[in-house]
């Protein structure tokens, strides 16, 4: 309460401005800011509201933090992540003229991954749901700075052309590549639903398996084809590769949580269609 508070009095003390800068768009995740920086280019600075560092699932920003989303044009949330709902709630009420744009509207959710009846968060896996984002994207600022418009669609177009590359480069490398693979947490739902993939997962619905689960998934990795183990940083390293050792699997460090967005997929790409 205390916090919403002091949001509210600094929002009610009025935004400051300085013709001399460019003025500031806010997202929650790295890969929005390739998506956003990738249609606005140098018109606008892009701030990221969840460090690349951190897990999106838990991450609680200080004021400070807070201060600058209120502050920024327009603030692009994912809103679906453990802590954010709340977080997008409190910037939401402590600066109401703030403009908060639906980043997700017509993105096909996956729901029964984490907690009961909540959609996935992950939303990052795919680059046909970084295409809808992108256009939502596009949307709001044509809406917001309509003097700049043919700027933003010309970038946005060059923008969905290597989504679209990325796309079929991932389908054409996977096609014939084994169907399953591991994971400690079920990052990865959207990229295993749009390339027809088994995600085998050590932990759902936001918890850590029992040790009869846990056995039960560890011989699922065994009978299945997988044959990677994918490492993410923001969900620990020692426990997956214990497990790749215990079922020979090969490991493949990838964190999608990034701006250079692109590299990571491909990285991806390359460890699941290596047999």
């Amino acid at each position: 309460m205390a916090a919403i508070v002091a949001i509210c009095c600094i929002s009610c003390s009025g935004h400051k401005s300085d013709s001399g800068k460019r003025q500031v768009l806010t997202v929650s995740q790295a890969p929005q800011k390739y998506l956003l920086k990738g249609i606005v280019g140098d018109l606008y600075d892009v701030n990221v509201l969840i460090p690349p560092n951190a897990d999106a699932e838990t991450f609680d920003p200080s004021m400070q933090t807070l201060t600058s989303v209120g502050e920024s044009k327009l603030f692009f949330p994912v809103g679906l992540a453990g802590m954010e709902p709340a977080i997008v709630a409190r910037i939401r009420s402590g600066f109401p003229s703030l403009k908060i744009v639906d980043t997700l509207d017509g993105v096909p959710l996956i729901r029964g991954t984490h907690a009961e009846g909540d959609a996935d968060p992950h939303v990052f896996s795919s680059p046909r749901t970084l295409k809808v984002m992108a256009r939502n994207m596009l949307t709001a600022m044509e809406q917001n700075d309509p003097q700049n418009v043919a700027i933003f669609r010309k970038n946005y177009t060059h923008l969905v052309a290597e989504l679209d590359s990325l796309d079929m480069e991932a389908s054409r490398y996977l096609k014939n590549a084994p169907r399953a693979f591991a994971i400690w947490h079920p990052s990865l739902s959207y990229f295993a639903r749009d390339y027809n993939l088994t995600q085998l997962t050590f932990e759902a619905e936001g918890k850590e398996a029992s040790p009869s689960q846990f056995r039960h998934r560890l011989d699922d990795v065994i009978a299945s084809d997988a044959r990677v183990m994918i490492i993410e940083p923001t969900h620990g390293t020692e426990r997956p590769a214990t497990i790749a050792r215990q079922s020979r699997l090969r490991t493949a460090e990838i964190n999608l949580n990034t701006e250079d967005w692109p590299s990571q997929f491909r990285a991806l790409v390359a460890a699941l269609s290596t047999k």
